[in-house]
């Protein structure tokens, strides 16, 4: 996905993206439809956009409900502000940040919705983070456009094609459910409109692939601080542990702290690119503690707190970690991806 890009189509187009989201709104039933949001339920809406889902999902999990509205683009969020604001609802929160980089607790949601929102539907890391944040149990919807095939499939895929230029990057295609299908496993697939859209839905269940069952461990779904993934299990310090204003800070950085404290070893390895070298430190480990911070006994440092490549990076190697990757792979992730940024601070 081309964050970026995707960033300016959106700004453009957020003073009339409602007028011509109506021609869609057959799609975001269905896909509603087939989430069943239940009451009082707690419901993730990945890209909301302008909140357009939003009217549905609130008659359905009632005032004890919640809802959670994640999109990237302010122009974008502003208008699902004043949508909020306008219906009285208390129950919505709003997140500006990029669904590849969204960061919920685990085994917190009971249902995400990803509606009209391509990019962030073929976005491996999106679709992972928003799966691992669902219960056991939690049912996962993605809909929108595809290519379709057949007699009508070269004039319909030229059209769709046409009108995706103005809010997608990624390019379209027959099936474009296979990232959450990857992530989630096995979907129950529907077809709208002669083939050109669908809705993908899906439940998230202990078993995974192969002879590999995920264990419910406390911290996971139990809600203490562990976490399963398919192949292995992260530990986070308990929050308590962090100061004051860590424990204040958005829930991305307040975990990478966690992570920090509870795996120091791991991340001594782990190079950051922010340039903080200059300030002396010497790993990702070395944004969150001080370099002779004894185990037990931490000595914080705030640097973390300000930098989002640092927090960036440790949530990275959480992700890789949990899907059973070796540090060395990690490592070379790490290196590939944010050597753009700065030299590597790794003594």
């Amino acid at each position: 996905m081309d964050t970026e890009r995707s960033r300016r189509l959106y700004r453009r187009s957020a003073p009339v993206y409602d007028f011509f989201a109506r021609a869609f709104a057959d799609i975001r039933t269905a896909a509603i439809a087939a989430l069943k949001p239940g009451h009082g339920e707690t419901v993730l809406d990945l890209a909301c956009g302008t909140g357009l889902s939003f009217d549905l999902l609130e008659a359905a999990v009632g005032e004890d409900g919640r809802i959670i509205g994640v999109d990237q683009s302010p122009e974008m969020l502003e208008r699902a502000r004043r949508r909020v604001e306008q219906r009285r609802w208390r129950n919505v929160d709003l997140v500006e940040t990029d669904a590849a980089r969204l960061s919920l607790p685990p085994c917190t949601l009971d249902a995400v919705l990803c509606c009209l929102a391509h990019d962030v539907a073929c976005s491996r890391e999106a679709m992972e983070r928003a799966v691992s944040a669902l219960k056991v149990g939690g049912r996962f919807v993605a809909g929108g456009v595809k290519l379709a095939s057949g007699p009508l499939g070269p004039l319909a895929n030229a059209v769709s094609r046409t009108f995706s230029r103005v809010a997608v990057t990624a390019p379209l295609t027959s099936t474009p459910w296979r990232t959450l299908e990857d992530a989630l496993g096995n979907l129950d697939v529907t077809t709208l409109r002669w083939g050109t859209a669908y809705v993908a839905s899906g439940a998230r269940r202990l078993a995974v692939a192969s002879l590999t069952v995920a264990a419910m461990v406390p911290g996971g779904c139990g809600g203490a601080a562990r976490e399963s993934g398919a192949r292995t299990t992260i530990e986070l310090a308990s929050i308590s542990q962090l100061p004051p204003e860590v424990q204040r800070a958005p829930v991305a950085v307040s975990e990478a702290y966690r992570f920090a404290v509870a795996n120091p070893a791991i991340l001594r390895q782990v190079p950051c690119y922010c340039g903080c070298g200059a300030m002396g430190h010497t790993s990702n480990a070395a944004c969150y503690l001080a370099a002779d911070s004894p185990e037990g006994a931490p000595v914080f440092d705030g640097h973390a707190l300000g930098c989002s490549i640092c927090v960036d990076i440790t949530h990275d190697v959480m992700r890789l970690m949990r899907q059973g990757k070796a540090l060395a792979e990690i490592r070379a992730y790490v290196d590939s991806t944010y050597a753009r940024y700065g030299p590597s601070n790794l003594r």
